[in-house]
């Protein structure tokens, strides 16, 4: 990626959960990788898996940010295992810009991050995630990962800012036993369901007060083996927009 100088190196720890969360060097069959040739091509660019199928290919468009929500330019993913890359444009809150104008990697992350975590903190994230039982369904865990990069062209001198982060969501209604509880996961007929665990590591560049992010996403079990983390850190790693 010519002209790009970073505060962190292209390979070095770019995301890192104590966990395992950067590439481990060792053997193992490496992913073939084509540029993204979407829609959007023209303004965004990263790599991805050649097998990989696309579900969503639209234009870049900032201005579709406005309503609520923001827009998906582009869905990529394994679905049989559910691995995803995912660009989207969204409206910032005049925290991260600033934090952006900063070149506070730190700042940026909790900004974009400030609304999921406090609603975990309250008693969980419901609605966010879309379910079957009544708009329950929703992540109840959620846990920043310290470690930020921010990296800047060195000819259009426009940064990107990586953090990283897991969810544990639930598919079924949250329950909470007692006051501040256990929280568990209900289906429909009162079965306990399973706690997805997924990591997600996302990069972010900001355009007026809108921020455009790829974000790579995988269960936690899947994201800690070497090809798969390889796949993630390859899309974050060589994302760029082209707009001025």
């Amino acid at each position: 990626m010519p002209g790009v100088e970073g505060v962190a190196t292209r390979r070095s720890a770019l995301i890192g959960f104590a966990s395992g969360f950067v590439v481990q060097r060792r053997a193992w069959a490496s992913p073939s990788f084509d540029a993204y040739a979407g829609k959007a091509s023209n303004r965004i660019r990263f790599e991805r898996p050649k097998e990989w199928t696309t579900a969503v290919d639209r234009v870049y468009d900032a201005d579709a940010s406005v309503s609520y929500g923001g827009n998906t330019i582009s869905l990529i993913g394994n679905f049989k295992s559910v691995d995803t890359i995912a660009v989207r444009v969204e409206r910032a809150s005049r925290t991260a810009v600033e934090a952006g104008k900063r070149g506070d990697a730190t700042g940026v992350a909790e900004a974009l991050t400030a609304a999921e975590r406090d609603a975990v903190a309250n008693g969980g994230l419901v609605g966010v995630i879309g379910g079957v039982e009544g708009g329950q369904t929703g992540t109840i865990g959620f846990d920043l990962d310290p470690t930020v990069t921010m990296r800047e062209d060195g000819v259009s001198g426009r940064r990107y800012f990586t953090y990283a982060y897991e969810t544990k969501v639930c598919r079924g209604s949250i329950d909470e036993e007692g006051l501040g509880g256990t929280r568990t996961c209900v289906g429909p007929k009162g079965d306990v369901l399973p706690i997805i665990e997924r990591k997600n590591a996302c990069v972010v560049t900001f355009v007026g007060d809108r921020v455009v992010k790829l974000h790579a996403s995988a269960v936690t079990s899947r994201f800690n083996e070497p090809e798969v983390q390889e796949i993630m850190n390859r899309a974050v790693e060589t994302f760029t927009l082209d707009v001025v």
